[in-house]
């Protein structure tokens, strides 16, 4: 069953439904979230005295230069 076919059948489900089924689906998607590092990351950024550490983060993981 394609992405289409099954949103289209997700339309013809009533509201309740819908809300229940987007429920089990996000709870569904979190659960390995602990297993895979990338899912994770910037959850716990370091502490490092800079009010946003983002600033520069091409530069801290490309070696880009200004």
């Amino acid at each position: 069953m394609s992405v289409q076919e099954l949103e289209a059948e997700a339309l013809r489900l009533s509201a309740p439904e819908r809300e229940e089924l987007i429920r089990r689906l996000l709870a569904h998607s979190s659960e390995g979230e602990s297993v895979d590092p990338l899912l994770g990351l910037g959850a716990d950024p370091v502490v490092c005295g800079v009010a946003d550490a983002s600033a520069n983060h091409d530069r801290y993981l490309y070696g880009a230069t200004d």
